[in-house]
């Protein structure tokens, strides 16, 4: 429900478009091209036969209305009618019965008003009579008769619009929620006056590329790395990433904690693309797996680690072998082993905070791969550890008001929210725009 609801209101501008366009098409058409409508009623009192009395026999009126009512259809009803009005054949009437109080009323719909209230009062008559000598009812009696010339049927060209209005709305909110699409993408043109959160960098889909990169590259199954199957695009982004960033903190050792919007964020393969772009400007670089719920690090580098974080802190002989070798020149890394939850049981401790100073006196950059927001205690904790936060976010399916939120609760936690990298970005888009210059929009 909540995907088909993104869609209709992703959807309500075209919607609510056609549904003018048919209602003023239909407007035209009632009010220029088809003629007034004029209506007339004639009701009269009667009781099935059987019926003595006004306190029962109500089915019993409802059937001698439906009797009456085919006897419109009959040709001798027709002739007789006939005999004393006038009709322009475009006329309609119809018969419907009142079971409480035992009144049948016949209603007729015409274009010509003179005709149609002469001919209402003359079927009305003659159903009258046939309805005591035929369907023998009895205490027949005229209640109303049918005003001549007939009045202005004022209601079916207002009801006509507004049923169009009604009917082309449903349909196209039907449609826009099974054809449309439930992407909000982010618009921009207006800062956020309390929390300035600047796009850093729009980077188009990775899914091509991560795929592309899983597959062995040679015969004896070796792996490209992933910075070198992105597009040219995504690489020019990503050294543009890479420099504001450092801008940013220009002293050595600086660490960073990276953390998704939501679990299937690609925030892991960021990760690994901006350690594998420091390490490729001449930097070392540290990157930490640090997602115990889903560590997906491993997999785009083709690691598996034995040793983890929690493993070093135990034991110092342990941090040897943590640190694995990549295939990156000067970049290394640390898997993420032990079962989830255990980031959460370290992260505010003394042993985990030592680690941290010391593997940022060791490397020039340390990059954590943090959990996502989903899991917020885990993201504050590393972050407050941490000399920057960088949040990725998918373009289309978080919007401003989210990735804000997120932003400003995290902010409360951690030193420093440096910005967003926004992910899925449109290749059109991504080309056109300089999201650097951009901020976050509502």
């Amino acid at each position: 429900m909540k995907k088909l609801r993104r869609k209709w209101k992703n959807a309500i501008g075209f919607v609510l478009f056609f549904c003018l366009a048919i209602t003023a098409a239909m407007a035209y058409y009632m009010y220029c091209l088809v003629p007034e409508i004029y209506r007339a009623d004639y009701t009269f009192f009667a009781l099935p036969a059987g019926v003595s009395t006004e306190e029962n026999g109500g089915e019993l009126t409802r059937m001698l209305a439906r009797d009456c009512d085919q006897l419109l259809a009959t040709p001798d009803f027709r002739e007789k009618v006939m005999e004393t009005a006038q009709s322009d054949g475009s006329a309609r009437l119809y018969v419907k019965g009142n079971g409480r109080s035992h009144t049948i009323r016949l209603t007729g719909w015409g274009y010509d008003a003179d005709i149609l209230g002469a001919l209402v009062n003359a079927a009305g008559d003659e159903m009258m009579a046939q309805a005591e000598s035929v369907f023998q009812a009895t205490a027949l009696k005229t209640l109303t008769r049918a005003e001549t010339p007939a009045q202005v049927w004022k209601v079916f060209k207002p009801a006509a619009v507004a049923v169009a209005f009604v009917g082309s709305f449903v349909l196209f909110s039907l449609l826009a929620m099974l054809f449309g699409t439930a992407s909000r993408r982010i618009r921009y043109g207006r800062t956020t006056a309390d929390l300035p959160l600047p796009c850093l960098a729009g980077m188009s889909s990775l899914a091509p590329s991560i795929r592309k990169q899983q597959k062995p590259v040679d015969k004896a199954g070796n792996h490209a790395p992933l910075y070198d199957v992105i597009d040219e695009n995504n690489v020019v982004n990503l050294q543009s990433l890479s420099a504001r960033l450092k801008a940013l903190q220009r002293r050595r050792g600086c660490t960073l904690t990276i953390t998704g919007m939501e679990r299937d964020t690609d925030s892991a393969a960021m990760a690994v693309l901006l350690a594998t772009e420091l390490a490729v400007e001449g930097y070392g670089v540290l990157l930490v797996e640090m997602d115990s719920y889903q560590p997906r690090i491993g997999s785009l580098l083709h690691l598996r680690g034995q040793v983890d974080v929690l493993d070093c802190i135990e034991s110092q002989d342990a941090y040897s072998h943590a640190i694995l070798s990549t295939d990156v020149d000067g970049m290394f890394f640390v898997d993420a082993c032990h079962e989830p939850g255990f980031v959460s049981r370290i992260a505010g401790t003394e042993e985990f905070s030592a680690f941290v100073r010391d593997i940022a006196q060791t490397f020039q950059y340390v990059i954590i791969h943090a959990p996502s927001c989903s899991r917020r205690n885990d993201a504050a904790l590393l972050g407050r550890l941490t000399d920057l936060v960088l949040m990725v976010a998918d373009d289309g399916k978080h919007n401003a008001d989210e990735i804000e939120a997120e932003a400003r609760s995290l902010g409360k936690s951690v030193r420093q929210v440096a910005g967003y990298v926004l992910c899925d970005v449109p290749k059109a888009r991504a080309k056109r725009r300089e999201y650097s210059r951009h901020v976050l929009q509502a």
